[in-house]
């Protein structure tokens, strides 16, 4: 049920986007992605837990760095894409043995998308994602132990992962994600288990502008790494 709401949703979204900017020019880079990932905790050992998997739905709005930018990190990166977004991690799917009763964790992050090999059709690369979590439900030992991982309600969210992804056309994406995600106060309150886990997830994207592949070939990328100054920052 969950699913198909949220997905209903990010597919009219995407459904809007392509039929109001179908006549945009190619200078806009923005992209709108929709994705969905089923992630599985890797302390599934506590004692007190009957499942160990939950979804998380996203949202977010990417920019396509290009090398009209002229920055030469952007070349050095080949070109990546930066995403600012929302997501919901439905921790409710959680069974415990006890009477636990635990949140769905909300988060606002960022991501860094970058692409170590293209074409005309694929693409394939990894992502690095940070971004602050909130937590509706705090530790609370009368509604069970099970909810002792994350005992404050705002923490760090961490994610790292490898993507392949497939251009349907010009404007439209489709793709695959393998990740980890951790989620964590940083032990700023106690009692903080955090929370591991990897899984994996499919997207779907849509371009405002055509893409040209051509454009982010190697080739094409006059880098000149004597302008990196050598140095140290602390």
């Amino acid at each position: 049920k969950h699913c198909s709401l949220v997905f209903s949703v990010c597919f009219g979204v995407l459904f809007l986007c392509n039929t109001t900017h179908a006549q945009d020019n190619n200078d806009n880079r923005m992209l709108i992605s929709g994705q969905g990932w089923y992630g599985y905790d890797l302390e599934q050992l506590r004692p007190q837990q009957a499942s160990s998997c939950y979804m998380t739905y996203e949202l977010a709005l990417g920019f396509q760095t290009e090398p009209a930018d002229s920055n030469l990190y952007d070349k050095l990166f080949g070109y990546p894409t930066l995403y600012a977004g929302f997501s919901v991690a439905r921790m409710g799917d959680f069974q415990f043995h006890d009477n636990t009763k635990f949140p769905n964790l909300y988060s606002l992050f960022g991501s860094f998308e970058r692409t170590l090999f293209r074409n005309n059709y694929t693409s394939l690369g990894y992502h690095l994602d940070f971004g602050a979590t909130y937590n509706p439900a705090t530790y609370n030992p009368l509604e069970g132990e099970g909810n002792n991982w994350l005992s404050s309600p705002f923490m760090a969210y961490v994610g790292a992962g490898v993507f392949a992804k497939f251009h349907l056309g010009k404007r439209w994406e489709i793709g695959a994600d393998i990740s980890f995600r951790h989620y964590s106060n940083g032990r700023l309150k106690l009692p903080n288990e955090a929370l591991n886990a990897i899984g994996a997830g499919v997207f779907v994207r849509y371009r405002l502008s055509d893409y040209e592949p051509a454009k982010y070939k190697r080739n094409n990328i006059d880098l000149d790494l004597d302008d990196f100054k050598k140095g140290m920052q602390y």
